[in-house]
C-alpha cells in the first residue's frame, strides 16, 4: 500500500511539473513573455497541483469515509422501513371490516342492485367513520326480491355484533336511515328488540360471533 502511495505521488509530481513546463514553455514562447513569467506560470502551476493534491487527499481520507458511513445508513434505513412496512399485520379492525364488505355485497347480490349496495358500503364507512351521511336505500320490500324486515334485522346484528363501534340503538338508527322505505315506520326501540329474532320468513341468518360470515 506505502509502494502505491508512492508511485502515486512520483506520478503526481511528474505530471505537474509537465504542466509547469508547458505553461512555462507557453508565456515564454507562446505568448512572447520573458523568463521571470515562465517561472511565475511554472510557480502558480506548482502552487495549484499542490492544492489539488492537498484536496484529493483529504477527500480520499475524509470525505469518501463519511459518505461512505452516510450512503451504508440510508441502505439500512431503507432496508428498515421496507421491512417493518413488509411485516406490518393486517390490523383486526381492518380484517373484520374486510370480512363485512364482502359479507355485505354477497347477501344482498340477489335482493339489491349493485348501485344501492355500494351506497350501503359507503354508509357503512361513514359510519366507521362518525361521518353522518345522506345516502339511503329507497326501495321498498316489494323492489328488493322478497328482502323481509328481519332479514335486515340479523344483517344490522352481524355488523354491529363484530365491530361495536357504536351503540346497538345507533346501529339501529342507521339501519332506519340506509333503508329507510323499509324499517323507517319502524320505531328504534322496535328494532333494537327484535333484531335477534329468530321467527317469520327471513333469508339471511343469524350469524354467532366468531363465526365467517360468508
Amino acid at each position: 500500500m506505502k509502494c502505491l502511495t508512492i508511485v502515486f505521488q512520483v506520478s503526481y509530481a511528474l505530471l505537474a511539473l509537465c504542466l509547469g513546463a508547458a505553461g512555462y514553455i507557453y508565456v515564454v514562447h507562446g505568448l512572447g513573455g520573458d523568463t521571470v513569467m515562465g517561472v511565475l506560470a511554472l510557480g502558480i502551476t506548482g502552487i495549484f497541483a499542490a492544492m489539488l493534491y492537498r484536496l484529493g487527499g483529504w477527500f480520499v481520507q475524509e470525505a469518501l469515509p463519511q459518505l461512505k458511513r452516510i450512503y451504508a445508513r440510508r441502505r439500512e434505513i431503507r432496508a428498515a422501513a421496507k421491512a417493518a412496512t413488509a411485516n406490518v399485520p393486517v390490523s383486526v379492525e381492518d380484517s373484520v371490516w374486510a370480512e363485512i364488505s364482502a359479507y355485505t355485497r354477497c347477501i344482498f347480490k340477489e335482493y339489491l342492485p349493485e348501485v344501492e349496495i355500494e351506497r350501503l358500503l359507503t354508509r357503512l364507512d361513514n359510519l366507521r367513520s362518525g361521518v353522518i351521511s345522506d345516502d339511503a336505500i329507497t326501495g321498498p320490500l316489494v323492489q328488493a326480491n322478497g328482502l323481509t324486515v328481519t332479514d335486515l334485522f340479523h344483517y344490522g346484528w352481524n355488523v354491529w355484533a363484530r365491530t361495536q363501534l357504536c351503540s346497538r340503538r345507533r346501529m339501529c338508527s342507521f339501519l332506519r336511515q340506509a333503508f329507510p322505505n323499509m324499517l323507517g315506520h319502524i320505531a328504534v326501540e322496535t328494532i333494537y328488540s327484535k333484531m335477534t329474532k329468530d321467527y317469520g320468513p327471513y333469508s339471511i341468518s343469524l350469524v354467532e360471533v366468531g363465526d365467517k360470515l360468508c
